[in-house]
């Protein structure tokens, strides 16, 4: 199955797997996001990537603690 038969599927997951993703992968999906259409295309992007699994845990602490 490819990246785009994925989109088109639109399910929701929400039990993800330790596994690495390769960077060609996340580039393909970055890609494809950055094209999706937003309403009168005024919507901004902005990504960070982080692949330290620490430091992305570290993340969504502070920013539960935020919220």
């Amino acid at each position: 199955m490819n990246l785009k038969e994925v989109i088109n599927r639109g399910r929701t997951v929400r039990d993800f797997s330790d596994k690495k993703v390769p960077a060609d992968i996340i580039m393909a999906a970055l890609e494809a996001g950055i094209k999706a259409p937003s309403y009168n295309h005024q919507k901004q992007w902005d990504f960070i990537l982080v692949n330290d699994m620490h430091k992305r845990h570290k993340l969504i602490q502070t920013e539960e603690m935020e919220n």
